[in-house]
């Protein structure tokens, strides 16, 4: 952004000033609709690697058990 010394005027009218200000607001709308996407998108994939991980540690926990159970009948 450029920093105007006092001395110097903005010449633009305020017409151009708000149609600058319409366009950023509805950039900001925008990105705003991409940031919320994309943090759906992400909670979505937590959502799914958390529940993938529990299936694998009932998984594994039940590997464990099954192994425990072998290792005690082979002694």
């Amino acid at each position: 952004m450029r920093h105007r010394p006092a001395y110097e005027f903005d010449n633009r009218d305020s017409e151009q000033v708000y149609g600058y200000m319409e366009a950023r607001i509805d950039a900001l709308k925008n990105r705003i609709k991409q940031l919320e996407a994309e943090k759906q998108a992400l909670s979505t994939l937590i959502a799914q690697t958390e529940e993938s991980q529990k299936v694998e540690l009932r998984d594994l926990t039940k590997y464990m058990a099954v192994g425990r159970t072998q290792y005690q009948q082979k002694s």
